[in-house]
């Protein structure tokens, strides 16, 4: 058996994995991302809450389970590299905000770019997503 969040993050991933033109699809990265692995599209956890402190919980209910996607993308200004991938990551998840059901809806809730004026010129840009979902006792 798997946690909800297990369950959220695995479908996520499909939808990440399958968008066109991403050389690499990454879960939580802890290292430099090789240039010829770029574009790359990584997935992490990025925090889960309540929704209400008032509910009850040791019984069901809504939580948020926080998600950030990283582009990363050779070249710059890191607005627009990353531009076409951002729109791809929104609606991938975006367009069954349910998951199919697996959780109560999707939003996105921030976006933030960094980039590098090295000699290999890297542009990114992080997209944050809250997750609604139910929790059940002993998942």
């Amino acid at each position: 058996m798997t946690t909800v969040q297990a369950q959220i993050r695995a479908s996520v991933a499909v939808k990440l994995a399958a968008i066109p033109g991403v050389t690499a699809f990454l879960l939580s990265p802890r290292r430099i991302i090789a240039e010829q692995s770029l574009p790359a599209v990584c997935l992490y956890s990025h925090g889960d809450r309540v929704v209400n402190d008032r509910d009850d919980q040791m019984g069901p209910h809504e939580r948020v389970y926080s998600l950030r996607v990283e582009i990363r993308v050779p070249g710059r200004p890191e607005e627009d590299v990353t531009d076409s991938f951002s729109i791809a990551v929104r609606r991938a998840l975006l367009q069954d905000d349910t998951l199919g059901g697996l959780a109560n809806r999707i939003v996105w809730t921030d976006q933030q770019w960094d980039g590098t004026e090295d000699e290999n010129a890297l542009g990114g840009t992080a997209l944050d997503f809250n997750v609604f979902y139910l929790w059940r006792p002993f998942e």
